[in-house]
Order: C-alpha cells, then sequence, then structure tokens
C-alpha cells in the first residue's frame, strides 16, 4: 500500500517533529507550548514514530489480506519486530 503521508525519517527534537529530507530537515509539526514539558515531549515521540507505527499495522495486516508465500510465524515475527521498534520509539 502506498502511503501519502511525508516519507523520510520522522525526527523527534523535543519541541517539534522533523523529517529528513534530502536537503535538510523539514517541519512535520510543533507542539504547543501551553503544555508542561513532560507532555510535549512525549506527544513529539508519538508522532515522530507514526509512520513505523504504520508500518508495522501495515504489516500485521497485510498478510490477512494478501496471501504471503512466507509462514504465518515468519510474518508474525517480522511484524512483531516492526512493532516493538515503533513502540520503543514513541515511549523512549
Amino acid at each position: 500500500m502506498k502511503t501519502k503521508h511525508t516519507q523520510g525519517e520522522w525526527i523527534n527534537l523535543g519541541y517539534r517533529v522533523d523529517v529528513d529530507v534530502a536537503d535538510g530537515l523539514s517541519g512535520i509539526c510543533v507542539m504547543s507550548e501551553w503544555m508542561p514539558k513532560e507532555e510535549m515531549e512525549a506527544n513529539a515521540k508519538l508522532i515522530a514514530a507514526a509512520p513505523e507505527l504504520l508500518a508495522a499495522l501495515l504489516s500485521i495486516t497485510e498478510y490477512w489480506i494478501t496471501p504471503q508465500k512466507d509462514s504465518l510465524t515468519q510474518h508474525i515475527e517480522h511484524s512483531l519486530k516492526l512493532a516493538e521498534k515503533a513502540i520503543k520509539k514513541a515511549t523512549e
């Protein structure tokens, strides 16, 4: 499935999220300054992990929508690795 979101590595800068593009960084979003710093940073982590979270969900659903050559076990293991990486990026 082709997604329409901004492609590239989304980078958490604590108060904003940028994407790494060929000529430098480009803004995705800026956190509101009215919220506590800890909440702002947690939101930035979650937003920066959005592409990886989407990739994990697409991988999980892909097996059931399109028949795969690899075994169910292999596909689940692959999907879980994607999900664990995305969760780590969103929470740590």
